[in-house]
């Protein structure tokens, strides 16, 4: 199923500063890459923590365009009915969207929106987006959202397909304990390389716990570890 995503412009895209314009292929055949460059500086957190993600809009008649963007984190919509788990949280989000009311040249086309990972980062870091607005204001979803030890990224989430397998490992998650986002409090589990245990800090309390126990929370944000 593809999904409806609001109209973009963009011409406000290239105006809002910190773009180039690269063209690439034929006549009929191009697409416009731009990159955001602007409030961007290269440091030790960046090169840890920081990818980057393509997202691609093709347009009925006219030349497909994208841009890249860094990341710092993945944040994963957990409404849709089809999103149980981690892999179809990212699944969701690498989906196809159309664009409603996407404008080229003052007209009206049709078009869609494909965003996809270009650069995996050495730690990952996957924000399950568990509070949300709706009529009723602001709310907690507490469905769970299964997600593994290892997570071995698809290729349908890469903006080229990868030739080795780019596997992560978690190494930490964060849970939010509480039925509301009025309340409750944080906790963390953290695995520890040197004694191969997982550690829970829970306010003053640190707690040796099982990886069962770590993959049974409902997890607010998980960090993966690219392996070698």
């Amino acid at each position: 199923e593809i999904a409806k995503k609001e109209s973009v412009s963009e011409s406000s895209l290239a105006e809002s500063g910190g773009w180039q314009e690269v063209l690439h292929g034929g006549k009929n055949n191009s697409t416009v890459v731009l990159s955001d460059e602007s409030d961007f500086s290269s440091s030790m957190i960046s090169r840890i923590f920081f990818g980057e993600y393509l997202s691609v809009v093709t347009k009925k008649g006219f030349p497909s365009s994208a841009r890249n963007q860094p990341f710092d984190c993945l944040q994963l919509d957990l409404t849709a009915d089809n999103v149980v788990s981690v892999p179809t949280a990212i699944d969701h989000l690498c989906r196809r969207e159309i664009v409603e009311g996407y404008k080229e040249n003052n007209r009206v086309i049709q078009a869609s929106k494909q965003t996809k990972i270009s650069v995996a980062p050495p730690v990952l870091i996957l924000h399950l987006m568990r509070f949300a607005f709706d009529m009723y204001g602001l709310r907690k979803i507490t469905k769970s959202i299964a997600y593994e030890e290892n997570l071995i990224f698809r290729n349908s989430w890469l903006s080229r397909p990868s030739s080795q397998p780019l596997a992560y490992k978690l190494t930490a998650v964060i849970t939010h304990k509480g039925l509301t986002p009025q309340g409750g409090h944080y906790i963390a589990d953290v695995y520890d390389p040197i004694r191969s245990q997982w550690r829970r800090y829970d306010d003053d309390r640190t707690t040796i716990v099982s990886v069962d126990e770590v993959l049974q929370s409902d997890a607010y944000v998980l960090f993966y570890q690219l392996q070698a």
